[in-house]
């Protein structure tokens, strides 16, 4: 059984007769509680063992232990704010008393986590307690080590965690199996980026082999996840399935809201994949009604990404959509603006889209390269690049998506994904005038989105490949910019001063897109600009 209790454990065998049989009792029953992963119920027995600690000063148990037992407890439980205060008690008791052994301790009680300024607050325990242990206990060193590189901001980007130059998974103690699954997870926090896709595997394989050694449900279903991202970003669909329906049955064991709410977002994902958008925000409320009273807003925000992105597919509740991003914007780098150009290019505010795109487009290449969303980012940066006519960036971006092609655009297992890598690559593609390379990735891409059953994706495949602007009948750059003057209602003369271009140069281009797109006249040529 691997979630037992240390303190209780040593009442039971050794401090049996000394401890005041009303707290020998709570914390029995705390264990009983923590053996039958019922965590609440636990939390509520660790409670009551400290409040009769305090009425039993003689006992040999130490109030830190029980405190740390109960931030544990609660963690397992999902209160996320009332574990991290309860590990700041310890944290407070141990600074007066010099204790780093048991700051340490607090310093590891939470683990994967997702909300920010929890995360930040963990790390800076972290370095306190460093400086505290120094090297009198490696075992708690390591395991501090690896906590303040998991915890690290992808934002600063400092790294705390030497990685092995030879392997991504990193020497894992036999002796110390929870520091071993520490130092998995800072080694997986270095390589979110969509460029350590096969890296994230090997961890994976890792966690999970550790889980089943030491008859871990936690290790195993974290190395089941990490699977399951890597795999859903590489489009392997069947093994993605046949890994989901193992971690579903991993954590209903486990009996933690954390995972239950990682099980129906991890559900909404593949939803949306198929294109069923109100069955995948089902799960994701309800991955919000569950995580509702644990104190960690991440949820909450996940379900907010799931609901926009799913408003810019299908038009409905854009407005809220803006007024949501608008505000999650004020603790985001500049560079992540382009999420609301995206949002307002979709609700038909082009001009604003426009001016917001001209000043966050020089700022895109400081969205750090090892965040998950790096990948999210320039899909949508790709797709402004093509609504507003943005060749420097569009050069710069297809450079920088080239190499994930084979990629499915998604950040994690938790969020929505957007379409096949190749999808974006065929749109910059066809904006710099790369015709054959455009209908190899819209092909690419199509059949990539037929493999995992994205009916959506392979929908925008197949609707750019029948566009006239693929193919044969493609536009070259200087008639797809005629074409936006002609669309605007200018006439030839007006554009040839534009250009710097004779008015029977014009005659000639616009002859030429009325034939190549097959359309009777310049009315036409703006409908059609419109439909792009």
């Amino acid at each position: 059984m691997h979630h037992l209790l240390p303190v209780y454990a040593e009442l039971m065998f050794i401090w049996s007769d000394a401890v005041a049989p009303e707290l020998r009792h709570a914390l029995h029953a705390a264990h009983v509680a923590t053996a039958h992963r019922d965590h609440p119920r636990a939390c509520a027995h660790l409670e009551t063992a400290l409040q009769l600690f305090v009425q039993d000063p003689a006992s040999p148990i130490r109030e830190l232990d029980l405190i740390l037992e109960l931030a544990r407890s609660r963690f397992r439980a999902g209160n996320i704010a009332s574990s991290w205060a309860a590990g700041n008690t310890v944290a407070d008791i141990a600074r007066e008393s010099g204790d780093g052994l048991a700051m340490a301790d607090a310093a590891v009680v939470l683990h994967g986590i997702m909300a920010p300024d929890v995360q930040a607050q963990v790390h800076a325990l972290c370095i306190e307690a460093l400086a505290l242990v120094g090297n009198k206990d490696p075992l708690r060193h390591n395991r501090l080590r690896s906590q303040l590189a998991a915890t690290s901001s992808i934002w600063v980007g400092e790294s705390y965690f030497d990685l092995s130059p030879d392997s991504a998974v990193p020497f894992l103690s036999p002796e110390d199996p929870e520091g071993a699954f520490l130092a998995l997870l800072a080694a997986h926090a270095q390589y979110l980026g969509c460029a350590h896709v096969r890296d994230r595997l090997e961890l994976a394989d890792a966690a999970v082999a550790l889980g089943r050694q030491e008859g871990n449900d936690e290790y195993h279903a974290w190395g089941l996840l990490w699977r399951i991202e890597a795999l859903l970003q590489l489009g392997q669909l069947v093994e993605v399935s046949a890994e989901f329906l193992v971690l579903t049955s991993v954590a209903e064991r486990l009996r933690e809201v954390l995972w239950s709410c990682r099980i129906e977002l991890l559900h909404g994902v593949l939803l949306h994949l198929e294109g069923k958008y109100d069955e995948a925000l089902v799960h994701t409320e309800r991955a919000r009604e569950i995580s509702q009273n644990s104190g960690d807003e991440a949820v909450a925000f996940v379900h907010l990404v799931m609901s926009i992105s799913i408003a810019i597919v299908t038009g409905e509740g854009l407005a809220l959509a803006e007024e949501a991003v608008r505000h999650r914007l004020d603790g985001l780098p500049y560079s992540a603006k382009g999420w609301l150009v995206a949002v307002l290019a979709a609700s038909g505010k082009n001009e604003e889209a426009k001016a917001l795109w001209k000043a966050v487009a020089p700022h895109i290449h400081e969205f750090p390269r090892r965040a998950p969303e790096w990948i999210i980012a320039n899909a949508t940066n790709a797709q402004m690049c093509v609504q507003f006519r943005d060749h420097a960036t569009a050069e710069i971006l297809y450079l920088e998506l080239l190499p994930f092609e084979g990629l499915l655009a998604s950040a994690d297992a938790q969020t929505p994904s957007s379409a096949p890598v190749a999808h974006y690559l065929g749109l910059l593609a066809r904006l710099l005038g790369k015709t054959a390379a455009a209908e190899q990735h819209f092909h690419n891409a199509l059949q990539l989105a037929e493999s995992i059953n994205a009916a959506p994706f392979a929908a925008l495949a197949r609707q750019e490949l029948a566009r006239p602007g693929t193919g044969e009948r493609s536009l070259s750059n200087r008639e797809a910019e005629i074409t936006a003057f002609v669309a605007t209602g200018q006439t030839n003369r007006s554009i040839a001063q534009a250009l710097f271009l004779s008015e029977r140069t014009v005659e000639h281009h616009v002859s030429n897109i009325l034939r190549k797109l097959e359309l009777p006249s310049r009315s036409a040529i703006a409908a059609w600009q419109a439909s792009q």
